[in-house]
């Protein structure tokens, strides 16, 4: 990738990588000079990755505001439209949508304003389909002294929802530890967090309906008949 002199990359935010559907794959990372996000796209034309360049949204830069410990997340959910994703200086989910390469929208909050996303927690954005996007993440209501599993959810009917626990607490959870959350078919999005007591790792399985909740875990049966689980694997440092 060429370098620039008008971007300093922070290695603390790291950096992601989405393939926009039906076009090429972008890379996005911090400028902590500037304290903004800039990307780069593949050329394929060229063969060559573009020079990284600051994003611009109609109010200006796309993310003035950025938390570096929360890292970035993106995503592509249907042809031509990429979604990225960061926490801003109130502890808040923040996105911005592309609709084409270098168009961006102006940034906006997304889901309940009440709770706050930790300060180590990155935001594991996942979309099993086109009319479905959940972000995880580990943050804290205002006012509540523990750490929870949270998910903001968009769907094409009602847009950006609430904030909602998933996952129920079965374990404390580690909040220094990334979480993790993929979509193995349109029906299912499984989230991964660090559970705080011996590091063990817990599962939380989606129907597919935007419905993440607990149920038995470690239950063969369980597993196979029930449409949403939340399990503990054991793990060991």
């Amino acid at each position: 990738m060429p370098e620039s002199e008008a971007v300093v990359i922070d290695p603390l935010a790291g950096i992601v990588i989405a393939r926009r559907k039906g076009g090429a794959p972008e890379v996005f990372v911090h400028d902590r000079r500037v304290d903004n996000i800039a990307g780069s796209r593949w050329n394929e034309a060229g063969q060559a990755w573009t020079v990284l360049a600051h994003l611009q949204a109609p109010a200006g830069p796309v993310a003035p505001f950025l938390l570096r410990t929360n890292g970035l997340a993106a995503l592509s959910r249907k042809p031509g439209l990429l979604d990225l994703f960061w926490v801003g200086h109130d502890s808040l989910p923040r996105t911005s949508f592309s609709l084409g390469p270098g168009n961006w929208s102006n940034s906006f909050a997304i889901g309940d304003p009440l709770v706050r996303a930790h300060a180590m927690t990155n935001l594991a954005a996942c979309s099993p389909g086109p009319d479905l996007i959940e972000v995880p993440f580990i943050g804290r209501r205002d006012g509540d002294p523990k750490l929870r599993l949270y998910s903001t959810q968009w769907t094409t009917a009602s847009l950006w929802g609430n904030t909602r626990e998933i996952g129920g607490e079965a374990v404390p959870l580690e909040p220094s530890s990334r979480i993790a959350a993929a979509s193995r078919s349109s029906a299912f999005i499984d989230v991964f967090v660090i559970g705080l007591a011996r590091h063990a790792l817990q599962h939380v399985s989606d129907d597919g309906n935007g419905r993440l909740d607990r149920a038995p875990a470690d239950r063969r049966d369980a597993a196979e008949t029930c449409p949403h689980r939340h399990s503990v694997l054991s793990g060991h440092r």
